[in-house]
């Protein structure tokens, strides 16, 4: 979490950068007391979203949430590289040449 004077493009102004939780932000104002509000207000911002993630996480998963994550993300040669509509498949199409 720091704020200091950089130079953006020839024009000097306050940048702060807040970082929290692998998370990071940064926002650049005119003056030291906007960039300053700035911190604080982007500190807030990670935090909850820090929150919200681990609150995300605890929560079990969802039928729609476990097919999503088992769908094949690319498509093999029958495809044509196309993504399938549905993860899975019935005998009669595995069976297909």
């Amino acid at each position: 979490m720091a704020v200091k004077r950089v130079r953006n493009h020839g024009k000097w102004v306050w940048q702060a950068r807040v970082s929290y939780r692998g998370r990071r932000r940064a926002a650049v104002r005119d003056s030291k007391d906007a960039a300053l509000d700035a911190e604080r207000e982007l500190r807030r911002a990670l935090k909850a979203e820090a929150v919200q993630a681990e609150q995300a996480a605890a929560r079990p998963a969802t039928l729609c949430q476990l097919l999503e994550f088992l769908r094949p993300r690319h498509g093999g040669a029958r495809e044509g590289g196309r993504e399938r509509s549905s993860g899975w498949t019935t005998p009669a199409a595995r069976s297909r040449p």
